[in-house]
């Protein structure tokens, strides 16, 4: 029996998809009941309820020895920290309390560093939670910055024609989309061979900048005027709050753009034709032209 966490986020729903093509026992938790159809409609054990709630987790983690889990961003929590903390807290707790033996983690490139990542910090704490269980076999996948982030380009592409970021437009950074971590994921569930404490890096087929980025994604949606543009940071972070960020975790998101910028997080890895994965941003594009379409 293979257990997800965050099944119905966006790379729960294709590890599932993988576990299931595969013929696989899973048992996926979610806090969306409208997902439960959904899920039990693929002969999935669904289990709704929070996973922040150690007695729930803990007996939803019954009879199984193989965890996926990761730690959901909270974009409107008062503090973001204490948000992703208690959660994190409270899968660890339930690992050491139910026999799980083998766990992959999805974390992020640069949760290596405990200060300066913004959000990433929080999956730095949750690491050092994780590999702190006796007995219990943990790795860590630290993908690059997620390709699907960029989606939320569409509503500025859409209504102000300008592809905003508060980053340097013309600092290279990694990107992977979302179905490749999703496949190293169902791989290191199924071929669960990691011992001890482990990490593997997934850094997408090359580093692009956000003007590149921006270029590549505009011509694809058939609208290649639209340039990059470097936004001020109260002005983004203000676009952020009116659109149910809270204020710490706007500051957060900027924090992580200037470490971007600066390569801080960059700096952290060295690719490797081994943790290079395959999909381009060219052909994510298609992903996001189908989205920009129907919005």
């Amino acid at each position: 029996m293979y257990v997800i966490i965050g099944a119905n986020g966006q790379i729960g729903r294709k590890l599932l998809a993988h576990l299931v093509k595969q013929g696989a026992p899973v048992r996926a938790i979610t806090q969306n009941a409208d997902a439960f159809a959904n899920l039990t409609g693929v002969g999935v054990d669904a289990r709704i309820g929070d996973a922040a709630d150690v007695t729930f987790l803990t007996k939803s983690l019954e009879g199984t020895h193989v965890l996926f889990t990761l730690t959901p961003p909270n974009f409107a929590a008062p503090s973001h920290s204490i948000a992703v903390d208690r959660f994190g807290s409270a899968v660890t707790a339930a690992i050491a309390a139910s026999g799980v033996s083998k766990v992959v983690n999805l974390s992020s490139a640069a949760a290596t560093l405990a200060h300066g990542t913004g959000p990433i910090e929080g999956l730095y704490r949750q690491e050092q939670r994780l590999n702190s269980l006796a007995d219990v076999d943990v790795l860590h996948l630290r993908p690059a910055s997620f390709m699907e982030n960029l989606l939320f380009k569409i509503g500025p592409m859409q209504h102000f024609g300008v592809f905003p970021d508060m980053m340097d437009g013309d600092v290279p950074f990694p990107m992977v989309c979302t179905a490749d971590i999703a496949l190293a994921a169902a791989t290191a569930l199924m071929q669960p061979d990691f011992s001890g404490k482990s990490a593997q890096y997934l850094l997408g087929n090359r580093d692009y900048t956000m003007r590149e980025s921006a270029s590549i994604l505009a011509a694809a949606v058939g609208r290649p005027d639209i340039p990059y543009v470097q936004a001020a940071p109260a002005d983004a972070k203000a676009a952020l709050v009116a659109n149910g960020f809270s204020i710490d975790v706007a500051n957060k998101f900027e924090e992580m753009a200037m470490a971007l910028s600066s390569r801080r997080i960059q700096d952290c890895v060295t690719r490797t034709a081994g943790n290079s994965t395959t999909t381009s941003l060219e052909t994510w594009s298609s992903v996001f032209a189908a989205a920009y379409r129907s919005s």
